[in-house]
């Protein structure tokens, strides 16, 4: 089981050394082939067994990385090193230990190839060795192009998979974690929270909670999927990207999170009684066409089959589909509320509406004619980015609007923006520009007294012509 050389009697361990110790170390014990360091064990140390890296208290052994020759990880009930037993208690990180960069540290890189793990009867505590989580590590956006008006959700997910896992599985006799069913998910018993589904996961019996990002990417999840009663709450992103055609909430669920669902090919939501907490984009990117909430719920409604959620107290649309129909008393609309509904079309927006979100209207394809409402004072960012066959537009004054609220409305360099405000100013011209700056709008309407202030300003450069009305 131990991986040791004998060198004047005293025992050498293949081991990895803190960055505070590895440069003293490392021209004395380096190895020359795969780059670890070897040093003697010491109660305060650090140990590898050939396949996994430990460091060492007086007590207990934690798992900090591993080696990347393996597809399939055990982690060991305990290790044993002179005589003295070491229950493996904490896992910090499973990736891979390689050699040390310029500025002399260790650091485990993503193990693209880890397949299986299967954790220990004494493992209690799984925590990252930095602020981001274990299992996952955030995507960092870097804006390209247009990428910079796309909401954070549809470039990527928040979070992505550090390992490929697909077979999770926690040995019998574990007091804090298991993988009850066969479910492939790494479950904290005593809570019933799923803090882990690997790629072929399935959704276990008998939980409370899903954490956030718990299902990322699980593709192999079952397409139609029945949620279990008893089920809380769902994190933020939890099953995003699923490829999931319909899922059955339970009477039990109490909150979902932001981007729960965000991704998927639903077509038809139900929302239960007992929800009173739905987070931004919770259902966007879908195929949805009916939308309904549970009579009894005091915090959501559909009120007169509106095929939308209407926040009840606020007004506020949370989530539409291609067949919503707007209930005249809605104050706001949420971001991405529409979010690539291709087939929606806009009759009118109600009286009422006083803010319009981020990309609550992106990408709906189907919208031809806009009038927005004289109480409207906000419209967000990318709000109707990208609604190809808009061909008309009407601004109330004292309208804000929000940077490439119009932006790539193809249909816009044939069509007609009016404006009811007098001052060039109050909003950038350049919220209807196009990927291509050659382009331009077609025709401003701007009231008779305005036309030299809006001529000599810099709407001339996004529209053909300037004209009164």
């Amino acid at each position: 089981m131990l991986n040791v050389t004998r060198k004047s009697g005293k025992v050498i361990l293949l081991g990895v050394i803190t960055a505070t110790a590895l440069v003293s170390c490392m021209k004395d014990h380096s190895d020359g082939g795969g780059g670890y360091i070897t040093r003697p064990y010491q109660e305060d140390g650090y140990y590898c067994d050939g396949k996994l890296f430990y460091a060492m208290d007086h007590t207990t052994a934690c798992v900090v990385g591993s080696d990347g020759g393996t597809s399939s990880l055990v982690i060991p009930d305990a290790i044993q090193i002179n005589e003295m037993t070491y229950p493996v208690g904490i896992i910090k990180n499973l990736g891979i230990y390689q050699s040390p960069g310029e500025d002399g540290l260790f650091s485990p890189t993503p193990n693209n190839g880890l397949y299986s793990v299967q954790l220990g009867s004494n493992v209690t505590t799984i925590q990252s060795d930095s602020k981001d989580d274990m299992f996952y590590e955030r995507v960092v956006l870097t804006p390209r192009g247009e990428e910079v008006y796309m909401p954070s959700l549809a470039l990527s997910a928040p979070l992505k998979r550090r390992y490929p896992i697909k077979e999770m599985v926690v040995r019998y006799g574990n007091p804090i974690y298991d993988s009850r069913e066969n479910s492939n998910c790494l479950i904290h018993y005593a809570t019933g929270r799923v803090v882990y589904g690997g790629i072929d996961a399935k959704v276990p019996p008998a939980i409370s909670e899903i954490a956030p990002c718990a299902f990322v990417g699980c593709e192999n999840l079952t397409k139609d999927c029945t949620l279990p009663n008893g089920l809380v709450s769902i994190g933020y992103s939890a099953f995003q990207n699923c490829a999931l055609t319909r899922v059955v909430l339970p009477q039990s669920l109490e909150a979902i999170g932001a981007g729960a669902f965000w991704g998927n090919h639903l077509r038809e939501i139900v929302i239960p009684a007992k929800v009173s907490e739905i987070g931004d984009h919770a259902f966007a990117d879908n195929d949805l066409s009916a939308i309904s909430v549970d009579e009894a719920n005091e915090m959501f409604d559909s009120r007169n089959n509106c095929n939308a959620i209407i926040q009840t107290d606020s007004n506020t649309l949370v989530l539409g589909c291609d067949n919503t129909v707007f209930p005249n008393e809605v104050r706001s609309i949420a971001p991405c509320a529409f979010y690539d509904c291709n087939h929606l079309k806009i009759s009118s927006l109600p009286d009422s509406l006083e803010s319009i979100g981020d990309h609550a209207f992106m990408d709906c394809i189907n919208i031809d004619t806009l009038v927005v409402p004289d109480r409207t004072k906000y419209i967000g960012k990318a709000a109707f980015y990208g609604c190809k066959k808009l061909t008309h537009v009407v601004l109330p004054q004292g309208v804000k609007v929000g940077e490439g609220a119009f932006r790539n409305c193809d249909a816009l360099t044939r069509g007609t923006v009016k404006v009811m405000f007098h001052d060039p100013d109050a909003v950038d011209p350049a919220v209807f520009g196009f990927s291509n700056p050659e382009e331009k709008a077609y025709r401003l309407l701007v009231p008779d007294e305005a036309e030299t202030r809006f001529l000599e300003s810099k709407w001339h450069n996004y529209f053909l012509s300037i004209v009164t009305y």
